[in-house]
């Protein structure tokens, strides 16, 4: 007898009332199971319908999936030439994915083939894996309340947070999937038994995190404090601890190591050397900020902007975040292993946190891997709470997390003909992608975009050695050109330019991509489509 389950109704002229309580008290687990279940289940069905209606519907999504389709028909860890002139050479540092996400990607894509719709599936399976897997961990945690609150809490934020930027919980950008990889890793860490085996396991699923993006370094200062916390009440000899947090560090480090041995192994020392400098070079120009002062008020002020309209978090609701990020720390301070877990996830969000703030350009999508880890630290303080407690918390996360909830529907409109059915604009691209094929196997016709992001959207589909090249760079005596155009990333001057052209030219016209045939057309009048 649990519990849950000792409390006893009295007799009464309610009778089928009690009775209905008699039986939830005696069911509560799998009650409880089966809303957690089914909470787990809503967004990964949600992401999985988008996905394969859908396919790959962002410009970055096709870069990555492009290059693990290469990487599965054996042509190599590279991008197609034309994605980045003079910049491309087998282990591209262009690649903003790491290992741990490209590799699994390309072994769904060699198992079931190179569909579009295998990357965004396989992307979607692979954190929904690590998401199950961090439910696992909590749940076998002595708590205080049932488990539905604590899963309801993290689903909240990804509604809520993710309203205009649910497209991260369906693509291999990387960001999700560090955060996941990297909350596996201290949570395993927390709550296992310490040893040797256990640190090594922990720490190697923390070095896949930063694996998949490399702005999880950014995050490794919560480890450190999850060791520091950890010294402070373990009673074992500090030689015996040394041992454990030397396990941690090579396994850190282990995935790292191997991926950065291979490429020594391909490329030799002078290529990768050279690799490391371009490495360097696009991290400075794609990370950071590119030399703007620290503590740069407009700069912040301009990231903070894009909380709000991008998460809807007003710097009021920062505020109360805050006071209550500090309030659940000192609610779990008696749970030895929750804490640990708690403040290293907490440490680490406030680490991406600052260098989104401080160092970063304020992309949007750089923030994230902080709001990831955040909402599962939240959500998973709701253990030690009771369920009154718990009930106060979930009502108060979905005022300060649930203002994008209501915007799902942006991302849910690009499945405009339902979930797992495909859309009007994968219908169009496989469209404009055969013929694309067909033309460029057939002929020396050749394909043009105004912009890399056109290009990408149909490079994935295309065979090795065809590619597609940029209108900036087209030549004057160029032979039978075609211009592909995606009418949702064109300019005002660009489509004007395009209109200009008679409607005989167009060889395909639909909602969102046209092909017109430019031939004999001057280049000089597209060099101002630059990359």
């Amino acid at each position: 007898m649990n519990r849950f389950t000792k409390r006893r109704t009295q007799g009464g002229k309610n009778m089928p009332l009690q009775k209905l309580q008699v039986f939830f008290l005696q069911h509560i687990r799998k009650i409880d199971a089966a809303c957690t279940v089914f909470i787990f289940l809503t967004p990964v069905v949600l992401a999985l319908g988008v996905a394969v209606s859908c396919g790959l519907h962002t410009c970055d999504d096709q870069v990555a999936a492009t290059g693990a389709r290469y990487l599965a028909s054996g042509w190599g860890y590279t991008l197609p030439q034309p994605m980045i002139p003079d910049k491309i050479a087998p282990f591209t540092p262009w690649f903003t994915q790491g290992p741990a996400i490209i590799l699994p990607v390309a072994l769904a894509m060699y198992v079931f083939g190179t569909s579009d719709i295998v990357p965004p599936v396989a992307a979607v399976s692979l954190w929904a894996l690590l998401f199950a897997l961090i439910l696992l961990v909590l749940y076998r945690q002595p708590r205080r309340c049932l488990f539905a609150p604590v899963v309801l809490a993290i689903v909240f934020g990804v509604f809520g947070l993710f309203g205009l930027h649910f497209e991260q919980w369906t693509t291999m950008l990387g960001e999700v999937h560090g955060a996941l990889f990297f909350v596996l890793g201290i949570a395993f860490f927390a709550t296992a038994t310490q040893s040797g085996k256990s640190n090594l396991i922990a720490g190697t699923v923390i070095g896949l995190s930063l694996t998949s993006k490399l702005i999880m370094l950014f995050a490794l200062p919560g480890i450190v404090l999850a060791v520091i916390v950890r010294l402070a009440f373990e009673e074992r000899r500090f030689s015996i601890q040394l041992r454990y947090f030397l396990a941690l560090a090579i396994g850190i480090a282990l995935p790292a190591a191997v991926y950065e041995l291979c490429k020594m192994w391909f490329l030799g020392l002078g290529g990768y050397a050279d690799n490391i400098k371009a490495f360097a070079s696009m991290m400075q120009s794609q990370g950071v900020s590119g030399g703007n002062a620290l503590f740069d008020a407009a700069g912040i002020s301009g990231k903070l902007w894009v909380l709000k309209t991008r998460f809807f978090l007003s710097p009021a609701k920062i505020s109360l975040i805050v006071v209550l990020t500090g309030l659940l720390a000192f609610k779990i301070r008696n749970n030895k292993k929750l804490k640990i877990f708690y403040f290293a996830a907490v440490a680490s969000s406030a680490c991406l946190y600052a260098y989104w703030l401080f160092l970063s350009k304020g992309w949007a999508r750089y923030a994230v891997a902080a709001l990831v880890i955040h909402l599962f630290a939240m959500g998973a303080a709701c253990i030690e709470l009771r369920w009154k407690e718990a009930l106060a918390v979930l009502a108060l996360l979905l005022v300060l997390w649930g203002g994008g909830m209501k915007h799902m529907n942006h991302e849910l409109s690009a499945a405009d003909n339902g979930l797992f059915r495909a859309s009007g604009a994968r219908m169009e691209r496989l469209k404009v992608a055969a013929f694309v094929q067909e033309k460029m196997a057939a002929s020396k016709a050749s394909f043009v975009t105004q912009w890399w992001a056109t290009g990408m959207d149909i490079q994935y589909f295309l065979s090795r050695g065809l590619y597609i090249g940029l209108a900036s760079e087209m030549a004057d005596d160029a032979g039978p050109t075609y211009l592909i155009t995606n009418k949702r990333y064109q300019t005002g001057e660009q489509k004007a330019e395009t209109g200009a052209f008679p409607k005989e030219r167009y060889v395909f016209d639909g909602r969102q991509y046209s092909i017109i045939n430019i031939t004999g057309s001057p280049a000089e009048r597209f060099k101002k489509w630059r990359y």
